[in-house]
């Protein structure tokens, strides 16, 4: 009998210690065009279709992106056995990789966004937080080499945990950007707005105004 409730408790030990990672469970939907004020609700009210355009030369190129997040799990909450809902989601942590350029993987933690269980939140990612110093260098030799413009993909992974403390780890978002030197208008945002859509730039938002 015990060797028999040993074997079943694995499965759920397990699960207690498991990262879960897939496109099914907390996935990235889509990249958010910025409203005139910066602010959002729980969805986009309008999506990216075109790519990403982002100046190296304009606040070391360091740009804030907006995702629509999704938690495709439900809400497993019962009221008459007792039981609350443990499949909400808590995204901590993002991780950056790129294809096309030779710029490192930046990870970073961030805070704590919700993305509710059967339910969507946008969250704000640094996306090209990295390009500066040697990395801003690296484009900018990229940007010669392609004629003006370097075209590299951006590959984003989410990391969080369930409020049953499992975790998770998306599967990547991968994301166009095409990156110039000197091509877009400064200033970056008018002031006080550290990301905005603005005439002459598709299609996503800007870096922090003087950072």
């Amino acid at each position: 009998m015990k060797t028999r409730a040993l074997l079943l408790a694995l499965p759920v030990l397990a699960l207690a210690g498991c990262t879960r990672q897939n496109h099914a469970s907390v996935a990235i939907q889509a990249i958010c065009y910025p409203t005139d004020t910066c602010t959002f609700s729980s969805t986009c009210t309008n999506s990216v279709i075109g790519t990403p355009i982002v100046d190296v030369s304009a606040n070391g190129g360091t740009t804030e992106f907006f995702l629509q997040v999704a938690n495709q799990l439900p809400d497993n909450s019962d009221k008459d056995a007792g039981r609350v809902n443990t499949n909400g989601a808590h995204v901590d942590q993002v991780s950056v990789s790129y294809d096309q350029v030779g710029l490192p993987t930046d990870s970073y933690y961030t805070s704590n966004m919700v993305i509710p269980a059967d339910g969507t939140n946008v969250i704000a990612v640094w996306a090209t937080r990295a390009w500066v110093g040697n990395n801003a260098t690296i484009l900018q030799d990229a940007v010669a080499a392609g004629g003006g413009v370097a075209e590299l993909v951006a590959k984003i992974r989410l990391r969080g945990y369930y409020d049953d403390g499992s975790t998770f780890e998306t599967g990547e978002f991968k994301m166009g950007v095409n990156v110039c030197d000197g091509c877009l208008n400064l200033p970056f945002c008018p002031p006080g707005k550290s990301a905005c859509p603005f005439e002459g730039m598709e299609p996503v938002g800007c870096g922090t105004t003087g950072g």
